[in-house]
């Protein structure tokens, strides 16, 4: 499990330093999101991994993965790649190095390698039908998921990516006063209140629904 992971990579640390060169090796060696928290020596550290997938917050000595679990304040997001020792002290940085090629052979492998970090047997990719879960499907094995009003774009799109692939697709088709309906409980899970978010929370929200698949990708970029 990801917590025993972490708990083991730290029992050896006694101090900040070590503690940040070990945050230095986990950024460099894992892929994926992770926002945690450890306590050494009555100190406590925050670090999220490079790309910011996963949020955490804190604000003073508290932390939370969601701002709504404030009760009062205006708490702080942790940056990605960042680690802080709380209640208020920046102490590392992540930095991302890119990697520029025109060669589709070395392409094709570091998406390979990308997507065999990240698509584990218990999922299901959300599917649109473009570029990004096209990419994703093409390259794993899981089955497909689309969600949508029955003439919408993506129902549509992905129904013909799916058979360009030859993959199987399955399809939770929604109407508009499911939406309607919806959107109150949506809203009131969504950190970030925009229309964007609210789309996309929609649609995790009437997949996980029906859909009893442990793990849900995206390909949101």
């Amino acid at each position: 499990r990801p917590a025993d992971y972490f708990r083991e990579q730290f029992a050896g640390c006694s101090c900040y330093k070590e503690v940040v060169t070990k945050v230095k090796e986990i950024q460099k060696r894992l892929r994926g999101g992770y926002a945690c928290a450890v306590r050494r020596r009555g100190s406590l550290y925050l670090f999220r991994d490079p790309i910011g997938i996963k949020p955490v917050y804190y604000l003073g000595t508290t932390f939370a993965s969601e701002k709504k679990a404030f009760a009062e304040g205006n708490p702080v997001p942790l940056l990605p790649g960042h680690v802080v020792q709380l209640p208020d002290t920046a102490i590392s940085a992540a930095e991302i190095t890119e990697a520029t090629t025109t060669d589709p052979r070395l392409l094709l492998d570091i998406l390979t390698r990308s997507s065999s970090q990240q698509v584990e047997e218990d999922a299901v990719i959300l599917f649109s039908g473009g570029i990004d879960s096209a990419i994703l499907a093409s390259l794993s094995d899981v089955p497909l998921i689309t969600c949508g009003l029955p003439q919408s774009k993506d129902v549509l799109f992905s129904r013909k990516a799916a058979a360009l692939l030859k993959k199987e697709c399955f399809r939770v088709i929604v109407s508009e006063k499911d939406i309607i309906n919806a959107i109150p409980r949506v809203q009131s899970i969504i950190e970030e209140k925009s229309l964007l978010n609210l789309e996309i929370g929609l649609l995790l929200f009437f997949i996980c629904q029906e859909w009893d698949k442990e793990i849900l990708i995206s390909g949101q970029g």
